[in-house]
């Protein structure tokens, strides 16, 4: 089971923990906060035999490599692309009301289509990933 909040990495996590987390001998995705400076040009190739892949969009990470590295609190874990993908919720604002979640099972555009078609009101949106 995923943990309940999946973020991305804080530029202050130091870089032994990314490589302590990251499975040897594969392309591994790590998720970065958006806005954060990536010196590595995306691809990082490491001692252990792996490359890290480093972007701001996790879905563009989910569909090239099969494991992420993401954060849970303090620490840094790999989880499997597909367990990500499972994790994904839209949240949509309507007005003062809490958001609605919504299992995301094709894209938050069809699904916003889909309440506007339906004269639902929607004043953001936005992907999340976990519980």
């Amino acid at each position: 089971m995923p943990p309940a909040a999946i973020l991305p990495l804080d530029p202050a996590i130091p870089l032994i923990d990314v490589l302590r987390a990251a499975p040897p001998g594969e392309p591994c995705g790590v998720w970065i906060t958006a806005g954060t400076p990536d010196p590595s040009g995306g691809c990082v190739r490491w001692g252990g035999g792996g490359t890290l892949i480093v972007s701001s969009d996790l879905g563009a990470l989910l569909r090239i490599v099969n494991a992420v590295l993401v954060r849970h609190g303090e620490e840094v874990m790999a989880l499997s692309s597909t367990v990500l993908a499972l994790t994904r919720m839209l949240e949509v604002m309507s007005g003062p009301a809490p958001p609605a979640r919504v299992a995301l099972h094709g894209s938050p555009e069809e699904i916003l289509s889909a309440w506007a078609a339906e004269g639902r009101r929607v004043t953001g949106s936005r992907v999340r990933y976990g519980r």
